[in-house]
This record gives C-alpha cells, sequence and structure tokens, in this order.
C-alpha cells in the first residue's frame, strides 16, 4: 500500500505565542487619529466622513454641507438632520441630507452607522438611473420594519438577514458589492461576508434621481432614524481583504475600537495582528520563535516574513487563508503585504495521496500518484506550479460536493497506454478548468459529473463508464 500525503491545517486556534507584547486598550483608543484618507482610495467615487465633513480633516459643527470627500455631490443637510454631539456624524430623522444630483454608477458601497428606531426604512438612496441594455445600476440600501433585513436594491429585495438583533445603542459596518450586471453578490455585515438569505438579482430604481440620506424625499414615507458615520461608493468590486481593512478603520474611528482584537493604534497609526497557525510542524514570523501557533502585531502596510518549518520527511505544498494578502514565496517562506489582519496556515504534505480537505493553492509544483477531494473544494495553483500524477497512478476522486481544479494537471509522463480513473460518485461533480496533460487514459468511474473546461493537451483516451461528461471547450478531449 501507498504512503498517505496528508494535509493539516487549523483556522481556529490562537495565540499561544505571542511575539509582540506592546499592549493597548481598545475603548481608549483616540477617535479622530486616523484620517479620512486612510481608507482604500482605489476606485473611490463618493465618500461622506463624519469626522471630516467639511474636508479639512476636522468636524465642523456650524457647517450645513457634507463635504464629497471624492466626488462633487456636496450634501445639504435638511431641518431632520444635525450633525450629533460626538462630532463623528449625522443624526438622522426623515430626510436629513440631500445633493443635487445622482451618484454614477458603483460597485461597491459601504456604510457605518447606528439605528436607534426599528421602525427604519431607507438609510441611503443614490438615485442612479437606468444603465445600457437596460439594466439597472444599485441605489439604495434599506432596511425592514424591524431593523433585521437590509435590502440593497430597492423593492427588488436583494436580501441580507442581518446577523444581530435590533439595539438602538448597536454600532454597525455593513457593505454591498455588485458584479458586472449590478447585481448583489456579496454583502458583509461588521466586517465578515453573510451568506444566509442573500438573495442575486439585479437592480431596481427607487428615489428621485439625488443621493440622499434618511429617505428618498420629503414627502416620502420611508424615514430612517439613527445616526449615519460614513458612506463610501466604489466603481469597482472591493476585495474581502480590502473591506475588512476599512470596515477595521471605521471601527477605530467613529467606535473607539470597541471589540476589536485585531487591530489597534501604535502612534496615532495602524496596527494589525499576524497569525499563523499548523496541527503539522512549526510556523514563525519574521524570523520570531517557531511553533505551532504564533502572532505579532504589524505596522499598516509594513511586509512580513512567514516561514513553515516542517517536520522530517515533509514538506510545504501550499497556504491557506488570506491567501491573497501573499505577495511572494520562496521555498517555505511567504511574504505579506500586510493592510489588514491577515491568519494563514501552511499545507504540509508527506507521502503520495495528494488529499485536498479545503480550498488550497499550491505554491509549489507536486507529484502524486492520486488526488483525493473530500469535499467540495478547490485545488489552484500559483503561476508556474502544477500537480503530477505519476505513471501508474489511481487518478483522482471526488467523494461529495462539487469539487474543482484550476490548475494544471498531468496524468503520467512517460507511459502511455496506463489508464487512470476519475472517480465521481452520484450527486458529486468535478468542475475541470486548469489544463490536463499527459500521457495516461482517462477512465469516469461512478454516475457523478465531470464537468470539462480546459484547454487540454493530454495523449490518451477518455472512456466513459457511468456518469455524465459536460464539454465546454474544444480542447476538452486533448
Amino acid at each position: 500500500m501507498k504512503n498517505a500525503m496528508h494535509i493539516k491545517c487549523s483556522f481556529g486556534r490562537r495565540a499561544s505565542v505571542l511575539l509582540a507584547v506592546s499592549t493597548i486598550v481598545a475603548g481608549a483608543m483616540h477617535a479622530f487619529a486616523l484620517g479620512s484618507g486612510s481608507y482604500v482610495q482605489n476606485g473611490l467615487v463618493n465618500q461622506w466622513d463624519g469626522i471630516d465633513n467639511a474636508g479639512i480633516g476636522t468636524h465642523v459643527a456650524s457647517t450645513n454641507i457634507w463635504k464629497d470627500l471624492a466626488g462633487s455631490i456636496d450634501l445639504t443637510l435638511k431641518g431632520s438632520g444635525a450633525w450629533n454631539a460626538a462630532g463623528t456624524g449625522l443624526t438622522v430623522s426623515k430626510l436629513s441630507a440631500q445633493g443635487n444630483t445622482a451618484s454614477s454608477a458603483y460597485r461597491t458601497i459601504e456604510v457605518a452607522y447606528k439605528m436607534t428606531s426599528s421602525g427604519g426604512r431607507i438609510l441611503f438612496t443614490s438615485g442612479c438611473t437606468s444603465g445600457a441594455n437596460g439594466t439597472y445600476y444599485p441605489r439604495a440600501m434599506y432596511f425592514d420594519a424591524n431593523g433585521t433585513k437590509a435590502y440593497f436594491d430597492g423593492s427588488n429585495r436583494d436580501t441580507l438577514y442581518v446577523p444581530w438583533t435590533f439595539n438602538a445603542s448597536a454600532f454597525h459596518t455593513m457593505a454591498g458589492v455588485y458584479n458586472s450586471s449590478h447585481g448583489i453578490s456579496r454583502i458583509y455585515g461588521d466586517g465578515e461576508k453573510e451568506t444566509s438569505g442573500v438573495k442575486l438579482k439585479n437592480s431596481w430604481l427607487i428615489g428621485d434621481g439625488k443621493v440622499s440620506i434618511g429617505d428618498r424625499a420629503a414627502s416620502a414615507a420611508y424615514p430612517w432614524y439613527g445616526e449615519v458615520y460614513t458612506i463610501r461608493l466604489y466603481n469597482r468590486e472591493l476585495s474581502e481583504i480590502e473591506l475588512r481593512r476599512n470596515n477595521r478603520l471605521d471601527v477605530l474611528r467613529f467606535n473607539g475600537g470597541s471589540g476589536l482584537d485585531d487591530t489597534r493604534l501604535s502612534g496615532g497609526e495602524p496596527q494589525f495582528k499576524v497569525s499563523a497557525t499548523t496541527e503539522a510542524g512549526m510556523v514563525s514570523i519574521a524570523g520570531g520563535s517557531a511553533s505551532a501557533s504564533v502572532e505579532t502585531w504589524v505596522d499598516d502596510g509594513d511586509v512580513v516574513s512567514i516561514t513553515a518549518v516542517p517536520e522530517a520527511n515533509w514538506s510545504v505544498v501550499g497556504w491557506v487563508g488570506d491567501t491573497d494578502a501573499i505577495t511572494s514565496s520562496s521555498g517555505n517562506t511567504i511574504t505579506v503585504n500586510v493592510s489588514c489582519p491577515i491568519n494563514l496556515s501552511p499545507v504540509f504534505a508527506n507521502g503520495n495521496i495528494l488529499t485536498v480537505s479545503s480550498d488550497l493553492e499550491l505554491q509549489t509544483s507536486v507529484t502524486c500518484s492520486k488526488i483525493l477531494f473530500t469535499g467540495g473544494y478547490t485545488l489552484s495553483a500559483v503561476e508556474g506550479a502544477k500537480v503530477t500524477i505519476s505513471d501508474n497512478g489511481l487518478g483522482i476522486e471526488v467523494r461529495s460536493g462539487t469539487a474543482k481544479t484550476t490548475c494544471p494537471i498531468d496524468f503520467g509522463t512517460t507511459t502511455s497506454g496506463t489508464e487512470q480513473p476519475i472517480v465521481v460518485p452520484s450527486g458529486a461533480t468535478l468542475n475541470q478548468t486548469g489544463p490536463w496533460g499527459g500521457k495516461a487514459d482517462l477512465r469516469l468511474v461512478g454516475t457523478g459529473k465531470l464537468q470539462l473546461r480546459g484547454d487540454n493537451t493530454f495523449d490518451g483516451n477518455m472512456t466513459l463508464t457511468n456518469g455524465l461528461v459536460d464539454v465546454y471547450s474544444d480542447n476538452a478531449f486533448g
């Protein structure tokens, strides 16, 4: 029997070793230490900031204009709106602020707020008009009467069942991300991605063609009550890491850092916690002591190295966690650009079976006898890395769910005429987009589904025993 290759990684355990021990109490952080320009700037088209409400870096209580810091849509305060006593935002009661025009199309909206009445309706409407080909651009953030659902597209009601019960004193941030069809695709509550109750639909026009806060017009019957601290609109889809960064800065600036354990201020500038954990071997950060779990504080924008220390006869085949933050990889060491809290775990392997038990991005090429998916996970690789299944190998097996291969895979390298199975049982799917090459014949075994989307070059034949093959590529069969 061949030796097994085991993937061992962990996300849940924290803080058995602390590499930096200076501490700041979150509740004592100074709310105004960070400026309105600290957020992600790429694609920012409109920004209203309660602390920098006049565009001079500090709050001006005497102004009746909420300055657009990124665009040209300044909002005029209405009689039902007034700056809060803390100088951090706008107290809203019905229509409280309005511009003269609609915003342009946007793909990400971020809002920090506190809803003081469960009867709230329209917090924000951008008044966008219809776009090309009859599609509509996103334009509203709307709450139901109980404050327990949030909609981002007017009466089409692309829905998020918000992850908190109504609390008149609770500070929250919410973000909506729209796809190329201008329908909601991702929603984040307090910096965490939400999936329950999210419906993906195109937008529906609401409003009177003007950017408005608190309602869509003075005579409308959808008043919202509470405080609005900031609204940001971007012309592109922000990544999860970018959204996490902006959320943490909102909590620091507008809520004193309350509840944060992975972000703090040091000398008036943000620091983020970087952590790494593993259940096989050890890890270290920035050349510090190696352990099964390590963490350290890193200044915003700094680059830090994370090194995996394998056990004997083991090697690093990839990393899981916030892999988008990885800027380079060399051997067992990666470098990470720190612009928000980061958590990563190395994937150690040993033997001949590559077991994929979570989404896995290979950092180096791997040779194995078989790829085993224990569920609906994705196997990918950085540019230049691939998987080679050895001559007389055992192919690919999917046990359940929809597994995906986006990296190159070669089936055998020297021996033609040998056969490797692709095992996909009933109810399971293997979705292939990375190119398949090699010398071996392939046989689909089981009653599941194989989806071939790659530009394949394998020399052997493909035989269908049972199951279904969906073909999406002209070169699907090599």
